[in-house]
């Protein structure tokens, strides 16, 4: 299971977006890992991108304390 924590940050690294495109050189694509859980708590968030529809695994999002006015149509589909 693949777990990221992102602590002190005002916005989601552009990376987390696009976790399944990191693949180090002699990786299979079918051998990694997708993200399941995505810790954003306690942050100052204040936009998430349509981007996270790319997050086809995740089952746990976690954005409470941060800075949120609105969620992308992707959150719940």
């Amino acid at each position: 299971m693949t777990i990221i924590r992102i602590c002190d940050s005002r916005d989601v690294p552009n990376e987390v977006y696009k976790i399944s495109d990191a693949l180090g050189e002699g990786e299979k694509w079918w051998e990694a890992v997708e993200l399941q859980k995505l810790i954003l708590a306690h942050n100052e968030i204040e936009l998430l991108k349509e981007d996270l529809r790319n997050l086809t695994q995740l089952t746990v999002l976690n954005l409470s304390n941060n800075k949120l006015q609105d969620l992308p149509s992707a959150v719940g589909e």
